[in-house]
């Protein structure tokens, strides 16, 4: 049975009721919102009740309480939503028009604005749903607004606040309530990022009610610049920053000094304290928003904001560092002009002296991270105002950027690659030549023209970079020298751009191979015909008057210039490649799509092997490439390795892959190479496993005590030695060519058993041992006493001699190790015993010694040096008398370490006292 009216009214008013208590009780408003949803689906909540409803509903729309750092209300905001959608199908059009611009402006507030994605999504399915029901006519632009923001739309938050959001208040209905909720709600959220993004969304407005926002919204913002409260002084200056930078581009007027915002923050000291940082940050955008709109400041304003920002980019927090930096751009290039012979003394003292001084001399890490930055995004008039001026500039950046450099008494990963981007950006500034030299009005009338780098300028450039391609510091948070790599690649793309743009002459790989000279000037004969005639005393006047040259095609000509040359592009193309090659996912992504820019032959004309190149690198599908996926990266890289420019890097790139930790990077690059020796072996190409084998060697000797590169190589070597790449398979001496540069596999395994041995010796380094132990025993698999020659029958017993010696290493774990893969190999090859009748001994001695064991042995039992040296008699090996004989101990170490809770006994004895 139904209840009666009055009764059902009292449960109404029982659940609006539940609204009026504390704000806080976030469980009250949304189980309040879902009755009331429920009430309206089921017909119960009547029309004469939504004057007291729907205003509850549209503040729980907006509902958020702050909880210490962060907030409730995402549910109750849901909640929300739903009964606005139960509403859209519970009323008809006419009762619900009184309500329609509340609920309409509420639920397109909450669709464009919320932080919480589902309630973005909730809102605009409840917009959807009025406007299916109600119609298009009482919420007006509603198709067109659902057309651009729908569920997928929605989903990014940056989108939705900086497009979407602009959009909907293109439609005068709408602008002022969401510039109000912007200014007053939004700007001052509990989020950071949300504060961010109003500000942004703010200032995206300015132009569609310029009026508005310069008299009442900017005015509004700087009263609240000081405060207490620090989510909205922060938002306020976010905010003021963003309106007065669109202002700008708008040549608006802006109200209210702007410019002093600077000063009344700094005197009130809101950098100290919680929220100094954030509150740091917005000042510098503030300064860089007021550059770019081009406010008029005198020169006393111009030079606190420069003292301001000079505090805030030496600041740890790299966020802050960049937002400094960022307002030194656009301050340093639109305010402090400079005359017709350049800078004064004083400013130049002040920005370029002073950022060269302190990055070259500053033991404080944060303050040259930031002003190698700031040395970067120097304008040309202060940076390269004469050529002096512009070598300091490189010069300091190039010292700093080296792997070598310390600041203070610590390497400073950060410091290298903030030098690295400085330099890139410089070279892109002011360029190579005169590709960018632009002339600059001075102050005195005169114009200012800047120079480029020169030729060794630009040659400095590129070493420093391919000096940085090579550095692979590690410190406690991994591969930092990953960040300079990085930074280095991105340099190089740059600075062959513009090498390229500043050439003139630049010959093609083709060229260059074909050799020949170079047409300078026109021949003497060529020259001699344009004095043939008549009129020729009277031509020589007039163009010696007019300082031409006699023929008109000359007139333009100018001597060859070349800043980038075939060798240099070799080289850059190698590290690039090498890159690509190694195990870094993000390091591949970003070497693959610069490598793929460079390889576009109008970019650079002078690449080797250019077609070869391209044909390998070449994406088989229209899909765009993933360079960061090891499974389609090193499949094409080693397509590459039979390019002889290119060959050594790849393999040194390929090796720290094959050898590395990552499962995915090892599976793929493994298989790769290997699947390119099938190919070779296939093709019969023993040159290139030859060479392979020689790139190994040189790779493993250039970077001698470096367990970086030398523990990937050996393992390397395993895996190509166990699938018959190197030393097993060579081409047979009767087919090989005088002039062949086929090593043969013997010559091989002596190399790496010499560089095994200088490896082995003093290494305490478990990881290295074992990869030399296990590319001995793939050498030792071949080892035929009956076949052999006598070359190899010395080569042999050196090997079983080296490894006989690591069985007696003082590392119980090794010689564990050594015993085990010994017994196996012996397994695979009976051949290994040169006395085949004590076969069976040796390998049931290996069995039976516990290898773990002390080495010298005590109280009268025989060590494994001993049992060591019986298995060396059995093997037939000739171990020298020094390592055979029993170390003595040192006096005072201790013959063994006794764990005296070692045994059950000794701890029931220790519990028994």
């Amino acid at each position: 049975e139904r209840l009666p009216l009055e009764c059902a009214d009292d449960v109404v008013l029982a659940v609006l009721d539940s609204f009026q208590g504390a704000r806080e009780d976030d469980a009250a408003w949304h189980g309040g919102c879902l009755a009331l949803a429920e009430l309206a689906r089921r017909g119960l909540l009547l029309p004469v009740r939504l004057p007291s409803a729907v205003p509850v509903i549209v503040q729980a729309i907006h509902y958020d309480v702050r909880r210490g750092q962060n907030s409730v209300g995402g549910h109750v905001r849901d909640s929300a939503c739903y009964v606005c959608w139960a509403f859209a199908r519970a009323y008809d059009p006419a009762v619900m028009r009184p309500f329609v611009q509340d609920l309409a402006v509420g639920m397109l507030l909450a669709s464009l604005f919320d932080r919480e994605v589902n309630c973005r999504r909730a809102a605009s399915a409840a917009f959807q749903e009025n406007v299916g029901r109600q119609g298009n006519e009482s919420f007006e632009h509603g198709i067109e607004i659902l057309t651009a923001a729908d569920y997928f739309t929605l989903g990014s938050r940056a989108a939705a606040y900086t497009e979407i959001s602009r959009f909907v208040a293109g439609f005068d209905k709408y602008r002022r309530p969401i510039i109000a909720h912007l200014k007053d709600s939004k700007l001052f959220h509990w989020d950071a990022e949300v504060r961010v993004l109003s500000s942004s969304a703010l200032g995206n407005l300015v132009d569609l009610d310029c009026g508005y926002m310069a008299e009442t919204v900017l005015p509004e913002l700087v009263g609240k610049v000081c405060d207490p409260d620090l989510l909205v002084r922060h938002g306020a200056v976010l905010g003021v920053a963003e309106v007065t930078r669109a202002l700008g581009a708008r040549a608006e007027p802006c109200a209210g000094d702007v410019a002093g915002v600077v000063e009344r923050v700094e005197k009130a000291r809101l950098y100290r304290g919680k929220g100094g940082e954030i509150m740091r940050s917005a000042v510098c955008r503030l300064v860089e928003c007021v550059a770019l709109a081009g406010l008029t400041l005198p020169v006393k304003t111009q030079v606190r904001l420069l003292d301001s920002l000079d505090d805030s980019v030496k600041h740890p927090l790299p966020s802050i560092s960049l937002s400094a930096v960022a307002g030194l751009r656009a301050l340093l290039a639109g305010y402090f002009p400079v005359s017709g012979d350049g800078p004064s003394d004083r400013l130049h003292a002040r920005v370029l002296q002073k950022y060269v001084k302190i990055l070259t001399t500053e033991d404080n890490a944060g303050a040259t991270r930031g002003f190698a930055l700031a040395l970067g995004c120097l304008p040309a008039k202060l940076l390269a105002f004469d050529g002096r001026a512009l070598g300091s500039a490189v010069g300091a950046l190039c010292d700093c950027a080296d792997v070598g450099r310390r600041v203070g008494e610590e390497p400073d990963a950060e410091t290298r690659r903030n030098c690295v981007t400085a330099l890139t950006e410089l070279v892109t500034t002011v360029g190579v030549g005169d590709a960018r030299v632009v002339s600059v009005a001075g102050t005195d009338g005169k114009e200012l023209r800047t120079v480029g780098l020169d030729s060794a300028m630009t040659s400095r450039v590129f070493d420093t970079l391919f000096k940085c391609m090579e550095d692979y510091s590690m410190d406690k948070r991994g591969d930092v020298g990953s960040w300079v790599r990085c930074a280095a690649l991105v340099g190089l793309e740059a600075t062959a751009l513009e090498a390229v743009r500043g050439s003139r002459g630049l010959r093609t790989a083709e060229e260059e191979l074909e050799g020949g000279e170079e047409e300078i000037l026109p021949g003497l004969e060529e020259r001699l015909k344009t004095f043939v005639g008549d009129d020729v005393e009277q031509k020589v006047m007039s163009c010696v008057g007019a300082g031409k040259p006699m023929r008109e095609e000359w007139a333009e000509w100018s001597p060859p210039a070349r800043y980038f040359d075939v060798p240099t592009a070799v080289k850059m193309l190698g590290l690039i490649l090498k890159q690509l090659a190694e195990k870094l996912d993000n390091v591949r992504d970003l070497a693959g799509n610069i490598l793929s820019r460079l390889l576009n032959e109008k970019v650079i004309p002078c690449v080797a092997d250019r077609v070869i190149l391209v044909e390998a690198l070449r994406s088989r599908s229209d899909v765009a490439m993933n360079w960061a996926s090891p499974g389609v990266t090193f499949r094409m890289v080693v397509k590459a390795m039979n390019i002889d420019s290119y060959h050594a890097p790849i393999v040194e790139g390929l090796v720290v892959s094959v050898g590395g930790l990552t499962e995915s990077v090892v599976k793929s690059s493994s298989a790769a190479l290997l699947d390119w020796m099938k190919t070779m072996k296939k093709l019969k190409g023993w040159r290139h496993l030859a060479r392979l084998g020689r790139t190994l060697l040189e790779i493993m000797g250039r970077y001698k005590k470096n367990e970086r590169i030398i523990v990937p190589a050996l393992k390397t070597v395993h895996l190509l030695l166990q699938n018959d790449a190197l030393a097993k398979e060579r081409k047979p001496k009767e087919n090989r060519a005088e002039d062949d540069e086929e090593e043969t596999a013997n010559e091989f395994e002596v190399s790496l058993l010499k560089i095994m041995k200088a490896e082995a010796s003093g290494s305490r380094s478990y990881k290295k041992l074992v990869a030399i132990v296990d590319c001995l025993l793939d050498c030792a698999g071949g080892v035929s006493w009956d076949e052999g020659g006598e070359a190899e029958k010395v080569y042999w017993d050196e090997l079983l001699t080296f490894l006989f010696v690591l069985l007696a290493h003082p590392f119980a774990k090794l010689r564990k190790y050594v015993a085990e893969q010994l017994y196996i190999t012996c397994l695979d090859n009976d051949a290994l015993v040169k006395d085949q009748a004590k076969y069976d001994d040796a390998c049931s001695l290996i069995l039976e010694t516990p290898w773990d064991l002390d080495l010298e042995g005590e109280d009268g039992e025989a060590g494994v040096r001993v049992k060591r040296n019986e298995l060396a008699d059995l093997f037939g090996v000739s171990l020298s008398e020094k390592a055979r004989a029993k170390r003595e101990r040192k006096k005072g170490e201790n013959k063994k370490q006794v764990d005296e809770l070692a045994s059950y006994r000794s701890l029931v004895d220790e519990t028994g006292r």
